[in-house]
């Protein structure tokens, strides 16, 4: 059997069903071009079943296969994230909306050669990240009309309450369609792979705000077909030359800084608080319990995304050491999360996690960078906020309670563990107590490795917003 797609959801599969005893040959993709990644049926072995996947995209996923020529009878869906599978039955009217879908992209390729170019348009699906946010708000503000957010798949409460404003399109397919395809720009920090958006970057010029420095291992766009980006910005001089010109297709990278590291080297009046939970909110828990802790754990692709904390006994910690504890979900999580309690809150206010008095949930759809700014410390994983981070010179723990599993299903990092942390690893929760105590107290700071890390990557050190919108400008 063959196993699609060659990501960590479809790597992770593999694994499982190989230590299963089942006689896995390889891993398939629409995209990818990888050894041991293979992309047509006359590249296979002969083989039985193609499993797909659990994931967002699995339909989408089997259309792929199918075009390409891949047989419908032999392709099986991956259910509830077990070795359980089903057979794939395309549904009642799918060719009909395939056909639509292959006609819309004809169309949208045509428009975007004919049709004048106008405004800078910032654009998102499923979710708007901090940087496409912060950027499009920062440029209506200086240069009203002149910049677009549009968003697509986005939930309601988030539209509603962040977006309401009229230089957004959300969720109106047909004119968002008509803004992205008279864009001069296209700004986006994630990589999408709709149709709709795989044709329009190929007559438009995109400008990829990638969201962080990565630990983790990536794919990036080098492996779509006739993908090559206007430009690439991100805040290390270091990462682009080294990592993301590798990985990600532009004529050119720049090291700009992140919009959401703006908030980091501003004053809480000077900080954009759009997307946030406000001020108001965060002055408040300060006065009341002390400094802030922020713990932001990164998404974990084998589904095993349970925190193993007794979090009843991290609140009292917090309690006695005059703290509050903010955890803020990565947005791929919501829903996913186990915390061995109760569910968490997913709504879009700062919320006490199972009425404990000093341990709160942070919106995950919301911008945390305003109230990061603030953190005494920063308690992640893997993610890139902690290399974000280093430009306070705070603390950082580094709670990796399941490293070995993590680079199993992820692969091996794309930096070494002493070029990414700037503190101590822990692995337990008694580990992570004994740091923090550490920390509380004041201990002596001998060295200042944020300042190591820093030099070695050139981390933009200067408000990066400035700097992108003088750039976009001058993209007539």
């Amino acid at each position: 059997m063959y196993v699609a797609p060659a990501n960590p959801a479809g790597r992770n599969l593999e694994r499982r069903l190989t230590a299963a005893g089942y006689d896995v040959l390889g891993l398939v993709d629409n995209l990818k071009r990888d050894e041991g990644v293979i992309n047509y049926p006359v590249q296979a072995e002969a083989y039985d079943f193609l499993i797909v996947a659990e994931g967002r995209f699995q339909s989408d996923i089997c259309d792929g296969l199918l075009d390409k020529g891949f047989e419908a009878d032999r392709l099986l869906l991956q259910v509830s994230g077990e070795l359980s599978f089903k057979r794939y039955r395309r549904a009642v009217g799918r060719n009909i909306l395939m056909g639509l879908s292959q006609f819309w992209c004809r169309t949208i390729i045509a428009a975007g050669r004919i049709l004048p170019s106008t405004r800078v348009i910032y654009y998102a699906e499923t979710f708007v990240d901090t940087n496409v946010l912060l950027a499009w708000s920062a440029h209506t503000r200086d240069e009203p009309g002149g910049a677009v957010l549009v968003a697509f798949d986005i939930p309601g409460g988030f539209a509603n309450d962040v977006l309401c404003k009229k230089n957004a399109v959300v969720n109106r397919r047909y004119l968002g369609f008509w803004h992205l395809v008279r864009a001069r720009v296209i700004v986006v920090d994630h990589e999408y792979t709709t149709a709709r958006f795989s044709e329009l970057r190929k007559t438009k010029r995109v400008v990829q705000l990638w969201h962080g420095l990565p630990y983790k291992a990536l794919s990036g766009n080098s492996h779509f077909e006739g993908v090559c980006d206007h430009a690439f910005v991100s805040s290390s001089h270091w990462f682009n030359e080294h990592i993301f010109r590798t990985i990600f297709r532009a004529r050119a990278y720049y090291n700009f800084g992140y919009p959401r590291c703006d908030a980091l080297l501003q004053s809480p009046e000077q900080r954009d608080w759009i997307g946030s939970v406000p001020r108001a909110r965060l002055q408040m828990l300060q006065s009341k319990l002390g400094p802030l802790w922020v713990y932001m754990p990164t998404y974990r692709d084998n589904g095993e995304n349970t925190l193993p904390l007794d979090f009843d006994s991290l609140n009292r910690f917090c309690r006695e050491h005059q703290r509050s504890l903010v955890l803020k979900l990565h947005p791929f999580l919501v829903g996913q999360l186990r915390t061995g309690s109760d569910a968490l809150n997913s709504s879009g206010e700062l919320t006490p996690l199972n009425g404990l008095s000093n341990i709160f949930i942070y919106p995950p759809a919301l911008n945390i960078y305003t109230w990061l700014a603030d953190a005494e410390v920063l308690i992640t994983d893997y993610s890139s906020v902690a290399l974000d981070f280093l430009v306070l010179r705070r603390p950082i723990v580094y709670f990796q309670y399941d490293k070995v599993d993590y680079h199993n299903v992820r692969g091996a990092p794309l930096i070494d563990d002493q070029d990414y942390e700037a503190g101590r690893q822990v692995a337990d929760q008694s580990e992570l107590h004994a740091e923090l105590q550490r920390l509380t107290v004041g201990e002596p700071k001998t060295v200042m490795p944020q300042d190591r890390l820093i030099e070695k990557y050139g981390v933009a050190q200067t408000e990066a917003v400035p700097q992108l919108l003088d750039y976009l400008r001058g993209l007539k």
